[in-house]
């Protein structure tokens, strides 16, 4: 993974973000900072459009987190590009290609500091489905010490023609965990993150402000 391509990538996610979207606010930092300064952590995420990887660039910067993410093989395959930033291929075509991406990825999960974004539904999702529809690979991530954070990403109209990005992490969950758990934590991100698009902000910072 090259430091160079993830500073250019993060400079390119800010700009991106400032350039199209109306904001970026996130709720709930301290949960991953904390997580992340106790052992590895897993960062399980909803996935609703193109802009998740950007944002996920973006929020590492931020955490200043050795991240790697779990991304689609056959998307990898035509941006390879994203291997300098520290795409993992996921190929879900078979039982034993999946594993071997969960196994590479799990290997990075060494210690404090470092995490894998995993987005466990799979594909993009319209964030009001129910259920999320989960796979289970991200419970099967975690090693021993390591936790799973739980963070949705959102995109919601207020008072401008540009979506405002929302991002909120849940407070994270043990290894053990189950999908029934990561599947409520998910959701109670949903709707708090609904709450801040209708006017509720406290809780919430602002990493990238509106330019209206």
């Amino acid at each position: 993974m090259s430091p160079f391509w993830r500073r250019v990538a993060l400079a390119y996610g800010r700009w991106r973000v400032r350039r199209s979207l109306d904001g970026l606010h996130v709720n709930g930092l301290d949960h991953a900072r904390t997580a992340l300064a106790e052992g590895p952590v897993v960062f399980a995420s909803t996935h609703v459009s193109w802009w998740d990887g950007v944002l996920m660039v973006v929020l590492d910067g931020e955490l200043g987190t050795d991240a790697r993410f779990l991304m689609d093989a056959g998307n990898l395959e035509k941006l390879s590009m994203f291997r300098a930033i520290g795409a993992i291929a996921l190929d879900r075509t078979s039982r034993s290609s999946a594993r071997r991406g969960l196994v590479t990825a799990r290997a990075h999960l060494a210690g404090p500091g470092v995490g894998v974004w995993i987005f466990p539904q799979g594909r993009q999702r319209p964030r009001s489905v129910r259920p999320l529809g989960l796979h289970r690979g991200a419970l099967a991530l975690p090693r021993q010490g390591g936790r799973i954070v739980p963070v949705t990403l959102n995109y919601g109209f207020r008072e401008s023609h540009m979506p405002t990005a929302v991002v909120t992490f849940e407070p994270p969950l043990e290894a053990e965990t189950s999908i029934d758990a990561l599947e409520a934590a998910l959701i109670s991100g949903i709707e708090r993150a609904d709450r801040f698009l209708d006017g509720e902000t406290e809780g919430f910072t602002t990493l990238i402000p509106s330019r209206h």
